[in-house]
């Protein structure tokens, strides 16, 4: 596979130019990244190509490139403002020096892991993790226990509610931070716990979180 990357103005985008077929490339992308395929939006100026990678896969967003100039008004894609989303092209490239690291130590994969020492803080919620916790309710699937998504709207009143309480997980290890990973509510009742939501992102699905060397409260 030949690819090219070139900048562009909208938010953490990146173009490559491939050679046919197209969904087995974004398939490796994606891979590559770590990033589920909902994430991505293929442009293309052949109706071929877009059925194909359409059919292919059915989370990516298909845009005929006559519909571009679209993209720029597009919520979608105008990027977050939070400090995870001002740092994701720097949580890629820590994820390639990863995984090139992992390759060493061949089917050993806890022992990888281990070599990690990766470390789980589990902070309360406060007003400067808005942005990122709204994009964790909204866009986690695969890691979310209860299987709700929240809209923004519907999270609101969540977050302002004194009366439950609400977790942020940050995770990192020896090759950088991961950011803000999972969100947490939970509900105390007289001399019950209840857990009602608990998701983490795929940013960490391949790094077997559950077994951290340590969580730090």
């Amino acid at each position: 596979m030949r690819c090219s990357e070139q900048k562009h103005s909208l938010p953490a985008a990146r173009f490559f130019i491939i050679i046919a077929p197209k969904s087995e490339n974004i398939r490796t992308i994606a891979q590559q990244l770590n990033i589920g395929l909902d994430t991505f939006a293929f442009i293309d100026d052949n109706p071929f190509e877009l059925e194909e990678v359409s059919r292919a896969l059915k989370g990516v967003t298909c845009v005929n490139a006559a519909d571009i100039d679209n993209l720029f008004s597009s919520p979608r894609y105008q990027g977050a403002t939070n400090e995870d989303a001002r740092k994701r092209s720097q949580f890629y490239r820590e994820e390639f020096v990863r995984r090139k690291s992992a390759t060493q130590f061949g089917s050993d994969y806890l022992g990888f892991l281990a070599a990690c020492e990766i470390k789980l803080f589990v902070d309360l919620y406060t007003d400067e993790d808005l942005e990122r916790v709204s994009e964790l309710v909204q866009r986690t699937n695969q890691l979310n226990f209860s299987g709700r998504k929240y809209q923004r709207s519907e999270i609101l009143p969540i977050l302002a509610n004194q009366e439950i309480e609400k977790y942020v997980l940050r995770c990192m290890d020896n090759y950088g931070s991961y950011g803000a990973v999972g969100f947490c509510i939970v509900r105390t009742e007289e001399s019950e716990i209840r857990v009602e939501d608990f998701m983490l992102s795929c940013r960490v699905q391949g790094s077997s979180s559950s077994r951290l060397s340590s969580i730090i409260w």
